[in-house]
């Protein structure tokens, strides 16, 4: 009598199989209840609504990597989440910027702590670190950036835009790599347009009529426009309002 060999693939494959269906299933159950547990643990601090349960958990690219992916650090601190007419006050948030996502702290009601990279789809704003970046998109603007910081309200608006790069050299020093420094693109929103500024000579070039005026403005106040803080950006711009609103 003839016998079959398991060293047939065919066999093998049904056998193998067999043996993992009972796996794949409990681990589609686990992960199926760990999902709702977040869901329901979120539900319970910050109430029925989806917005913090829209997008998937985060897990940081890179971990071993030196430096962090972080807009400042790798601390989540205290903010705010807005959306349509609701604000999510004292959420714990952090900002990726090499994968421009927003992202939110969370402990379960086990004191688990979970985080949870929001979606851009629904969030209009927030504020991060007494600063208020926005969704361009929801305010009519194309960027590659999910969200910009404001430096100001006014006829003439300021936005930067934030982001950080992996460095694949490895070394001694880096023997995981590391993450670069934190690059910014500043814009300036004009007639409609978000115009990039490259250089305090592009800058004024975007106001002839007040040439001279800026440039007395940014000797006067010490700033170096290449170097200048967001504070001085916004006082920057508030001058240039203020300049605008008189010839009107």
């Amino acid at each position: 009598m003839k016998v079959n060999s398991f060293h047939n693939p065919i066999y093998n494959l049904l056998f193998l199989s067999i043996l993992l269906c009972p796996l794949l299933m409990n681990s589609q159950n686990s992960h199926e209840s760990s999902l709702q547990y977040i869901i329901d643990s979120t539900k319970k601090i910050y109430g029925s609504s989806d917005l913090l349960v829209n997008g998937p958990l985060y897990f940081q690219p890179k971990s071993e990597a030196n430096g962090s992916p972080f807009l400042f650090d790798a601390e989540f601190i205290d903010g705010s989440v807005y959306t349509g007419e609701t604000e999510f006050k004292n959420s714990i948030l952090n900002y990726d910027v090499s994968t421009q996502k927003l992202l939110l702290l969370i402990t379960t009601s086990n004191d688990a702590r979970r985080i949870i990279s929001l979606s851009d789809v629904l969030i209009d704003s927030f504020m991060f670190s007494k600063q208020l970046f926005v969704n361009p998109d929801k305010i009519g603007l194309q960027s590659n950036y999910s969200y910009l910081h404001s430096i100001n309200n006014g006829y003439y608006s300021m936005y930067i835009g934030y982001s950080k790069d992996f460095i694949n050299r490895y070394n001694n020093i880096n023997p995981f790599g590391k993450y670069g420094s934190t690059k910014r693109s500043i814009f300036v929103l004009y007639e409609g347009s978000l115009i990039q500024i490259n250089s305090k000579k592009t800058f004024l070039n975007l106001f002839p009529s007040m040439r001279k005026d800026v440039s007395t403005f940014l000797r006067k106040n010490k700033i170096k426009f290449a170097k200048a803080s967001a504070t001085q950006l916004s006082l920057l711009m508030e001058f240039i309002n203020e300049r605008h609103n008189k010839r009107q």
